[in-house]
């Protein structure tokens, strides 16, 4: 077992940057593995009734991450048997690194930076990213960075097929701990 987790409850918890996959990659794992899927930003645009990008404008970036962890802590009292994406903003906080400690193994989606440049370029309704331009976008992955290290596991998704990179997820969770997967 990882030291600093408590008894993992078979759930699993997707880190990394906006774009990098996590909600696409945590659907195709929670079937995969016969595990319920839970997409964090989507609980909280429900709780709001508001997309995040409203949630931003209308109550600001400080009322959505203290939502996050908000739901973190709820996550870890009851969640079992789950895939968890996170956004891309939960790993800034060490109070929110430790309620994913307790929920499961944090595995980060390493995504190459000019993929994430593209896919980010196209895409409307994240807030962090809608407007920003290359470098700025770069600069907050580069800022992120160090926080998203502290998973338990690293996967590169670079040139990766979706079902190439859940492999790589479930192979990796074999060798930090046997006991995760049946």
């Amino acid at each position: 077992m990882v030291p600093g987790h408590s008894e993992w409850k078979r759930n699993l918890l997707l880190v990394g940057f906006m774009g990098a996959g996590k909600t696409t990659l945590g659907g195709i794992l929670s079937k995969r593995c016969r595990l319920d899927f839970v997409d964090t930003d989507q609980l909280i645009t429900e709780k709001f009734g508001l997309s995040v990008a409203d949630i931003f404008s209308r109550h600001g970036e400080n009322t959505f991450r203290a939502a996050e962890t908000e739901l973190l802590h709820d996550l870890a009292a009851r969640c079992r048997h789950s895939v968890i994406a996170t956004g891309g903003g939960m790993v800034l906080k060490d109070e929110n690194w430790r309620a994913m400690r307790q929920i499961g193994p944090v595995v980060f989606l390493r995504a190459d930076e000019q993929e994430l440049v593209e896919r980010l370029s196209s895409a409307t309704g994240r807030p962090l990213a809608d407007d920003s331009g290359r470098e700025a976008i770069l600069e907050r992955y580069r800022q992120r960075l160090p926080c998203y290290l502290r998973a338990d596991l690293v996967v590169e998704t670079k040139n990766q097929a979706p079902l190439e990179v859940v492999d790589a997820i479930l192979g990796g969770l074999e060798r930090v701990n046997p006991k995760w997967l049946f």
